[in-house]
């Protein structure tokens, strides 16, 4: 019998069917583990976007922290610091950093076990043993120094050790196994100090009688909180001296005020955080755990510059331009000064010179030599009105101030009688006298090593 079409039962539409079914599986299978590499890989790219973020926010806030404490000594060098630091003068603070991104108030899921480092290291030559190595870090930022390999040991300074006012800053931000490392270079922007353009002022100023000693106010009026406007000196108890002993005369200026300061607070404040950076800062004698501590190894018992060095008021060689602050040093008895020293030597230098603060008590210079700088006794004592009227600058030795001199309140100048002994303004050094400003990365230093 003959089969008729209607009789053909192969069942070949339903295959081609369940073909077109599985190829349309596969090509879904296909799409949908596109769409799932395409997804992980940007969850990947954003945490480590989110890890440069952290390493990005961790090295501008250990710049900032750089602008109010410059490492400028060993006795203040930077540890490395990470997410478990609790230094919050020398370290970024982790709640700080996270508080970044926040929303609402929540931390946001990459960043949740996030952790970070940072490390200040001087841009100098760092030595590394086993295997040895020397590495220059003048011109370029190398990662080894402070990522050695296995086995290898590195030492770089976490400070400005060779004084150039540069470091480098290194920061590194890891969320979820993603790391990523930026580096840049850091300054601090040295800034003039606005010290008032005047060679000598104080309470009162003595040059004994037998006209041995000079002063060279370079055509600047000695400035004198003493006396009344209009005279002239000598006047007895106030100008103890004759202007015959008075180079380049620019006059006298009498009845300053006595409560007025050379430098504002907000300068003093500056330059005390500079001595505190740089390693040159003396405590009050009377300070109490809780205050800032002297400079280790800086300061003797009464709370002066150390005398068994020559570098107690500023260098005598080597690095230059010291910020040397001396709070208050224990009362001595002596109605001259405080801080008394005979050695004889030179002190910072014309191309560098220092400054010199005592915020109370006074200084006496018994030795020869040049002191190049600014020479500043705030008189900060209250009660009485106007700080202390005793000599708080005494020159006895032959010593000279080339630079300024200048005492706040009613506290004087003694000028002693030493035929070698100057106090010369000039206009020139005391300009180069500088605090230190703010810090920031240098333009074309910042790049992501990793």
């Amino acid at each position: 019998m003959k089969r008729t079409d209607s009789d053909n039962e192969r069942g070949w539409v339903l295959v081609i069917a369940m073909a077109v079914m599985a190829l349309m599986l596969v090509m879904g299978l296909a799409l949908l583990s596109t769409a799932d590499t395409q997804s992980q890989q940007s969850r990947k790219q954003r945490e480590r976007d989110s890890a440069f973020n952290m390493a990005e926010a961790a090295l501008g806030n250990e710049v900032y922290l750089l602008s109010r404490k410059w490492p400028g000594a060993s006795t203040t060098q930077l540890v490395p610091c990470d997410q478990s630091s609790n230094s919050p003068s020398t370290c970024p603070v982790n709640a700080t950093l996270l508080a970044n991104f926040a929303q609402g108030g929540v931390t946001q899921a990459d960043y949740s076990g996030v952790t970070w480092k940072t490390h200040v290291i001087d841009d100098g030559t760092v030595t590394c043993s086993s295997p040895a190595a020397s590495f220059n870090l003048a011109n370029y930022y190398i990662d080894t120094v402070a990522n050695p390999a296995a086995g290898q040991t590195c030492n770089p300074q976490n400070y400005d050790q060779n004084g150039n006012n540069q470091v480098w800053v290194r920061a590194e931000g890891v969320v979820r196994g993603h790391q990523r490392v930026i580096v840049g270079r850091a300054q601090i922007q040295q800034l003039q100090l606005p010290f008032p353009r005047i060679g000598v002022a104080a309470g009162h100023l003595t040059m004994t009688n037998n006209q041995n000693q000079t002063i060279d106010p370079t055509n600047t009026p000695i400035q004198l909180h003493c006396g009344t406007s209009g005279q002239n000196p000598p006047v007895t108890g106030c100008a103890d001296f004759s202007s015959t002993q008075i180079l380049n005369y620019g006059g006298t200026q009498f009845g300053g005020s006595n409560t007025a300061h050379a430098m504002t607070q907000t300068e003093r404040n500056n330059a005390k955080s500079d001595a505190i950076a740089e390693g040159h800062y003396c405590a009050a004698y009377n300070a109490v755990p809780t205050d800032q501590q002297s400079s280790p190894g800086f300061c003797d018992s009464d709370s002066c510059p150390q005398s068994n060095s020559l570098n107690y008021i500023g260098s005598s060689g080597g690095s230059p331009g010291w910020t040397v602050w001396v709070d208050g040093p224990r009362p001595s008895g002596n109605q001259n000064s405080d801080c008394a020293y005979s050695q004889t030597q030179n002190w910072n230098s014309p191309n560098s010179p220092g400054l010199l603060i005592f915020n109370k008590g006074g200084l006496s210079l018994n030795g020869g030599g040049n002191f190049y700088g600014i020479m500043y006794m705030v008189n900060n004592v209250n009660p009485p009105v106007g700080g202390e009227s005793r000599d708080l600058i005494v020159l006895q030795g032959g010593g000279s101030i080339i630079g300024a001199a200048s005492v706040d309140g009613n506290g004087g100048i003694n000028a002693g009688n030493n035929s070698s002994t100057r106090i010369t303004y000039d206009p020139n050094i005391t300009q180069r006298v500088t605090v230190n400003g703010a810090a920031g990365i240098l333009q074309n230093t910042w790049r992501q090593i990793r």
